[in-house]
């Protein structure tokens, strides 16, 4: 059921605490909260109350009112570009958010996020293929120059001794 909600005072221009919320213009759009974040800087310019919620003007809900006719192409303005929902989806994968989740959100085919989420899976696979990669190598290039460190340091061992002590160390060991 939620709280009850306190009265509110009728709308007065003059007045911020007055003007609607982010979830009164959803409620009177019939969408989510998040979509009222994507329309702000477009369609809707909220200005912030006293206590930093967001307020919008009641002719700019209105103009969004009559302006959707229930379609979302209409109220978002120009449908995304390919580019743009890859980029969506891109972004909610790497935020942890389902396919399920992504088509509800996004209102895009479940084909099409699947195609996009192969695209995300091959590329995350592939960098992290890529990194064990240059790890083995690295590992490997430092295992080598270990081995040579350790070669120079016998053949300077060997070096830096007296002749007959290097002939003697040479015919004790077998």
């Amino acid at each position: 059921m939620g709280r009850p909600r306190k009265d509110r005072p009728a709308f007065d221009p003059d007045n911020l605490d007055t003007w609607p919320t982010r979830a009164d213009v959803a409620k009177a759009l019939h969408v989510s909260v998040f979509t009222v974040r994507g329309l702000e800087g477009r369609r809707l310019h909220p200005k912030l109350d006293t206590n930093g919620v967001h307020r919008f003007h009641l002719r700019e809900v209105h103009a969004l009112e009559h302006d959707q006719s229930g379609k979302r192409s209409k109220l978002e303005g120009q449908p995304l570009t390919r580019g743009e929902v890859e980029a969506q989806v891109f972004k909610m994968l790497d935020a942890q958010r389902t396919r399920r989740e992504i088509v509800t959100a996004l209102m895009i085919p479940a084909e099409e996020v699947q195609r996009i989420w192969e695209l995300w899976r091959f590329e995350t696979c592939e960098e992290a293929a890529q990194d064990r990669r240059r790890r083995e190598k690295a590992e490997t290039e430092r295992k080598e120059e270990a081995e040579r460190d350790r070669e120079r340091r016998k053949r300077l061992e060997l070096a830096m001794r007296p002749f007959g002590a290097t002939q003697k160390a040479t015919q004790a060991k077998p």
